[in-house]
């Protein structure tokens, strides 16, 4: 599902209309707890006309829009149904952390640092801080 479709499924959820710079904020950061829980680092979504897309699956793109609900419903005041789509994200992000393997390069963690290499490349220089400085660190 691209921004445009998760825009349209907020403000229905909602039954009002979102302001495209607030939506897009309000999605990314249920991405971003969604990330949080599998310890990982998902791109946001940058350009609300492009059609860009989430990196994880398909089928949890409706997360982040039930996170968005949630906060739009918060500024509302209508706690209840603020509530019932907290709940809906919970409980989806629960499926979401046993169903979702995310890619290497997204995953973050202490020892952990991905490169992208070029081939020919043979030399990285580790630049995380979390990597002790003694001794030899193998890459």
């Amino acid at each position: 599902m691209n921004f445009a479709a998760m825009k349209t499924l907020l403000e229905y959820y909602v039954d009002d209309t979102v302001d495209t710079p607030i939506a897009l904020t309000l999605v990314n950061e249920g991405k971003n707890q969604m990330a949080s829980a599998v310890h990982a680092t998902f791109p946001d979504i940058v350009e609300a006309g492009a059609g860009d897309t989430f990196v994880f699956d398909a089928r949890f793109h409706e997360l982040p829009v039930l996170y968005a609900a949630a906060m739009v419903k918060a500024y509302d005041s209508s706690i209840r149904e603020k509530e019932s789509f907290m709940f809906d994200f919970q409980s989806r992000l629960k499926d979401f952390v046993k169903e979702y393997s995310p890619p290497i390069q997204y995953v973050k963690g202490d020892f952990l640092q991905s490169f992208t290499a070029v081939a020919g490349d043979t030399t990285f220089t580790v630049t995380d801080p979390s990597f002790s400085t003694y001794g030899n660190v193998d890459v």
